[in-house]
């Protein structure tokens, strides 16, 4: 072939691989033509927009089109990847942010790195004093709530758990741009304050700090933001026994298996999986030890075993893969963030339950979370009028009734105050929902952040004696 022939040839099969790849393309985009694997991760669902003269001319139509086809184009997945990796390879950074690269290829995640050289303080308030204040009065909350179901034969104790920073701050990444002065820390002033109201809590954080270089085994992966699976084993199993010292209830006894080494398992490997590249770095192999019930153990009829109920977040996750849970327990709920309900088949969210029968129905309420996490005790991450300790005490301590009304008279006095009910239409009309939905939402929020401000009672020293009518008879099953 000629050099004639050679430059007719060479474009028109780049055309033609060009436009076949675009149907490509656009095909895989409508039906998946190629299998591809899916990224890692939650994402959410693309909305395709509708077309109208007004968004058209105003071109919102246009902006809303192309932001639908960078979530839907053919061959989003391995693109993705692609440039991620791009990141990576050549650069050594991290190509979400989600993932922070620390020394020796530890992965954090951003909080971790934070609330190292930050403290948490600055996401609350800029004042240490006033972060103080509220760790002072949250604890004064649940030692109220805490003695009060005791009298009803419910245990609730507190666990606290190392966050990644705390074992291995040597792999951190530099400070960055981190420049504020550190403040106070959840862990470094919950764990006294629990102590001073009478709180059980189990300081894992701190136990484990001290005995860090002696561990037989790594307390995080090195790919991972969660502690590694054989922790979570032996530290449930630490807990377990509280339980069976502190309370009455008949949890079966479980045999720890022999350590053994085996390739990253879910979750150790969940902050490298996020970065979703063509090749993930490769982990070191990890320690693992199996769990089993001890003989005999599973003759303890279902009825015999306590209910457990745990609120916190996500580093109870490991102990569900770990444990036989529903062979232990009479029932295992687990209220992640005092949201999302797990292992309840009746329950999805913590916004169906009647929360005064669920914590009587319980044995034993765990609130456990890691030391970067805690600063969110028993708050709700999806409604902000769902903490946990206000609506438990408000909720223990009067009747709906009264409640109801407390929540009407905080309605009128928003209704009579011109500016506050201006601002509230505004926020109704942007959110395109009823003025009377957001008013309620307010006084409820106000209700339930400061119920000490409607109910006198709860802001005195001691354990309230006002009981809501549904329990003040009540007997524990």
């Amino acid at each position: 072939m000629n050099l004639k022939n050679i430059t007719r040839f060479v474009p028109s099969t780049l055309c033609l691989l060009t436009v076949a790849l675009m149907l490509l393309v656009s095909l895989q985009s409508i039906r998946l033509v190629v299998p591809v694997q899916p990224l890692y991760g939650t994402f959410d669902d693309p909305v395709k927009p509708q077309l109208s003269y007004t968004d058209f001319c105003s071109g919102v139509w246009q902006a809303q089109v192309d932001k639908y086809l960078r979530q839907t184009h053919g061959f989003r997945e391995p693109a993705i990847r692609l440039y991620n990796q791009y990141q990576w390879s050549l650069f050594g950074q991290s190509p979400v942010p989600q993932v922070v690269l620390g020394r020796n290829q530890y992965l954090f995640e951003p909080y971790v790195v934070e609330d190292y050289y930050e403290s948490r303080m600055y996401k609350y308030t800029n004042s240490p004093e006033e972060l103080l204040r509220r760790f002072d009065i949250e604890s004064q909350r649940l030692a109220k709530i805490q003695a009060i179901l005791a009298q009803y034969g419910t245990h609730l104790f507190v666990v606290c758990w190392p966050s990644k920073d705390h074992i291995y701050p040597q792999y951190l990444p530099s400070r960055g741009n981190l420049t504020r002065p550190k403040g106070p820390t959840a862990i470094d002033n919950y764990p006294p304050l629990f102590a001073q109201y009478g709180i059980p809590c189990i300081n894992y954080c701190s136990y484990i700090e001290q005995r860090r270089d002696s561990l037989p085994y790594y307390f995080f992966p090195q790919m991972g933001t969660h502690w590694s699976t054989i922790a979570a084993t032996y530290a449930f199993d630490s807990v377990m026994r509280y339980m069976r010292q502190n309370t009455s209830c008949l949890i079966p006894q479980v045999v720890l298996g022999n350590p053994y080494s085996d390739y990253t398992r879910y979750p150790d490997a969940d902050l490298s999986q996020m970065m979703n590249l063509i090749r993930l770095p490769h982990p070191r192999r990890e320690q693992y030890v199996d769990v089993h019930l001890a003989p005999g153990q599973s003759a303890i009829p279902r009825s015999q075993r306590p209910g457990l109920i745990v609120i916190g977040d996500s580093f109870f996750k490991n102990i569900n893969l770990a444990f036989p849970l529903d062979s232990l327990f009479r029932y295992c709920h687990y209220w992640y963030y005092n949201s999302t309900i797990h292992y309840d088949s009746l329950y999805d969210n913590t916004n169906q339950i009647d929360l005064v029968a669920q914590l009587l129905d319980a044995d034993i309420v765990m609130l456990a979370y890691c030391s970067g996490q805690l600063y969110d005790l028993g708050v709700n991450t999806l409604q902000s009028a769902r903490n946990f300790t206000t609506q438990a005490l408000v909720q223990l301590c009067f009747d709906t009734d009264r409640i109801q009304q407390t929540i009407d008279d905080i309605c009128s006095r928003i209704r009579s105050d011109q500016s506050w009910f201006e601002r509230l239409q505004r926020k109704a009309e942007q959110q395109s929902r009823t003025i009377d939905e957001v008013v309620v939402d307010d006084a409820e929020y106000l209700l339930f952040t400061q119920p000490e401000e409607f109910f006198p009672e709860l802001a005195l020293p001691g354990i309230p004696t006002s009981r809501s009518s549904r329990i003040a008879n009540a007997i524990h099953q």
